[in-house]
């Protein structure tokens, strides 16, 4: 379907994204154009209205570019195991991805588990949340990087935290690329440990998730406390460490499918922010002698507002970011526990290659309470020493932001300062994700 966004009458009651009419730009928002006050009211949806409300008030200004069809280079090995999977993935009916053959969750997965979404399938929302995490597990890869927490009231910044971030994937990758051990079924394990300032230095929080219907188990290790403490998989709704971002943002959206009910609202075009480094293929990458490759982050300008002095819209305003128009599936999912913090997720996902976009969450009684806002990367493409060729995310601007609409303030994530890096296709030690990793990180 062309046009702007397009949405079932029950989702045009609850999330207010409304309008739908012709797909062309106007010469202002088209590739070189710039949405702000003078442009906003032509952007009417084009992006979720509170989003596109600090344009019309001046708070946001944002340069548009060009991300077409296409750009998104995905490797030989991933597309064919993406044609491969067609005819052996399913759905079941607790929304758990099954094989065909076993009924059972299957043993690998590589490529897009879905690659073709029919709208009129009643699982086509179940399959496109699937596709979202397996292309991060693909294109983000098992990971280590640094990050700065921005904690931000309209005005500039309340709190700045520095934290180290690990991401381990058992499955999405190819296999040469994953743990050569698995005995107990893990489908990610991941580390957050905050360095400063000194009042949070050692608190760790520590999740492990396993592959079929398993809950998560997660634990946090608190300094002041000296003790681990086991956490309930609902607490990921939660701020982390305060914050206004939740564990199950993580990347986009790193929710388990089986904990909520999906269905397909909509579809439609969107604008929406990308790092324009990556989008021009201006990453540089460095092998390193474990095998990880390193890309060192070499921007040296302001990512949002509260870091320009001069800025004189709401301190969580992108600057960096560029804005390009996507298509996108709009999916809705219902928590299926009572006790988790939202009463509805609305992720608007790109439709050709499931990266997201917005994600959107409202309270129980169906207020809009806060978005997370992630940045869009390409990929580039990385050869071995063996001469395989892989692609995975190349980052230079990384613009993460959640907004909570009811306190009027927002927390940023971003790489921080020239000098950074982030190191991709990290082979861990087998032990680095183990429990006692909270006192290690937490001394």
């Amino acid at each position: 379907m062309g046009g702007r966004l397009w949405l079932g009458a029950a989702a045009l009651l609850v999330s207010a994204v409304t309008a739908a009419f012709a797909a062309d730009l106007p010469s202002e928002l088209a590739p070189g154009g710039k949405l702000d006050s003078s442009t906003a009211h032509l952007a009417e949806g084009l992006m979720p209205p509170e989003i596109l409300a600090y344009y019309s008030k001046g708070e946001f200004s944002s340069r548009i570019v060009d991300w077409p069809n296409g750009a998104y280079q995905l490797d030989e090995d991933f597309r064919r195991a993406s044609e491969e999977n067609l005819t052996r993935l399913d759905v079941d009916d607790s929304g758990l991805m099954i094989d065909k053959s076993t009924g059972q969750y299957p043993e690998h997965v590589s490529g897009h588990p879905f690659p073709k979404i029919d709208p009129a399938d009643p699982k086509a929302a179940t399959k496109i949340v699937w596709n979202v995490l397996y292309l991060i597990y693909s294109h983000l890869t098992s990971s280590r990087f640094d990050v700065n927490l921005a904690f931000l009231h309209r005005g500039g910044l309340d709190r700045l935290l520095r934290l180290k971030v690990f991401y381990n994937y058992f499955d999405g990758q190819k296999r040469r690329w994953l743990p050569k051990e698995n005995p107990n079924g893990f489908l990610q394990q991941y580390i957050a440990a905050a360095e400063s300032p000194q009042d949070v230095y050692g608190t760790t929080n520590l999740t492990w998730r396993f592959k079929g219907a398993k809950r998560d188990l997660l634990w946090a290790y608190v300094p002041a406390l000296r003790r681990i403490r086991s956490v309930s998989p609902t607490n990921r709704s939660d701020g982390f460490l305060g914050s206004d971002i939740t564990q199950d943002d993580g990347p986009y959206f790193d929710g388990k499918p089986t904990e909520f009910e999906w269905k397909l609202i909509g579809e439609g075009e969107v604008l929406r922010f990308a790092d324009p480094y990556s989008l021009e293929g201006n990453v540089q990458r460095v092998p390193q002698p474990d095998g990880s490759v390193r890309t060192p982050i070499s921007f040296e300008g302001h990512v949002f507002g509260a870091e320009d002095p001069s800025w004189k819209g709401v301190a969580w305003a992108p600057i960096a970011p560029v804005l390009a128009k996507r298509p996108v599936w709009i999916v809705e999912g219902t928590p299926k526990d009572r006790y988790y913090l939202f009463g509805k997720v609305e992720l608007m996902v790109d439709k050709e290659h499931f990266q997201g976009v917005y994600n959107r969450k409202f309270s129980w009684q169906g207020e809009l309470m806060q978005d997370f806002i992630p940045t869009g990367f390409l990929t580039q493409e990385h050869r071995s020493a063996d001469g395989d060729r892989s692609t995975m995310w190349s980052a230079q601007v990384t613009y993460f932001s959640g907004i909570n609409f009811k306190a009027d303030r927002a927390t940023n994530v971003n790489f921080g300062e020239k000098g950074n890096s982030m190191d991709q296709l990290v082979p861990y030690p087998k032990n680095f994700f183990d429990y006692q990793a909270l006192y290690r990180f937490g001394k």
